[in-house]
């Protein structure tokens, strides 16, 4: 029928809703956006978000570099 959304397409946009987010998180993150995709797969999602949620993000690694060549008080 015309004008109603199938579940495939609810499926499709839920994917897209998902992984653009997610790919600018990534590339924030100092990883390939592409990583984004493998989200899509349950246990492989789950692996990723850890891997991004308990890893050092770049920021990390610059304020430490920071911190260690500041002159002390």
């Amino acid at each position: 029928m015309f004008g109603t959304i199938g579940t495939s397409e609810l499926v499709i946009l839920a994917a897209i809703l998902w992984v653009i987010p997610l790919w600018q998180i990534l590339k924030k993150s100092g990883r390939s956006g592409a990583w984004s995709l493998v989200s899509l797969f349950a246990p492989a999602g789950l692996v990723l978000l850890y891997v991004i949620a308990f890893s050092e993000w770049p920021v990390h690694r610059e304020l430490k570099k920071l911190k260690a060549t500041a002159p002390s008080a």
